[in-house]
């Protein structure tokens, strides 16, 4: 049909694929270094006034948050996921806290909006 326009919501460069070629995609770099060399912590939460579980990926040159459930955005269900690059964090602590040995929390604040991000994350579930 004449005018009929699809969305669709891409949660990986790798996903990409499948609607464009390569060759035609002109990602930078930083982009494409997202799923590169990560650490996974899976089952996390993000604590705030509404705790979000949550999915965290660490790498070399950004933090992404990912929702563990899906989410109504302009109508289409999806997966929410938000990208901290390095050069935008200011400080990441680690709270010790010795009596539970495998449940950590850790807050990180971002440069620009001077933003405070807390988590709980279980260690022994990562990869």
């Amino acid at each position: 049909m004449k005018g009929n326009r699809k969305i669709v919501f891409i949660d990986t460069p790798s996903r990409l694929n499948d609607y464009i070629a390569p060759d035609q995609q002109k990602l930078p770099g930083a982009t494409l270094s997202l799923d590169e060399d990560l650490k996974v912590f899976n089952n996390a939460l993000k604590l705030s006034h509404k705790d979000t579980k949550v999915n965290i990926k660490v790498g070399p040159s950004a933090i992404q948050i990912t929702c563990a459930e899906k989410t109504k955005v302009l109508g289409i269900t999806c997966l929410l996921n938000d990208v901290y690059y390095a050069s935008e964090i200011e400080e990441v602590c680690l709270v010790d806290d010795n009596q539970v040995r495998y449940f950590k929390q850790f807050f990180f604040k971002k440069y620009t909006t001077f933003t405070l991000f807390s988590f709980s994350v279980y260690l022994d579930n990562c990869k």
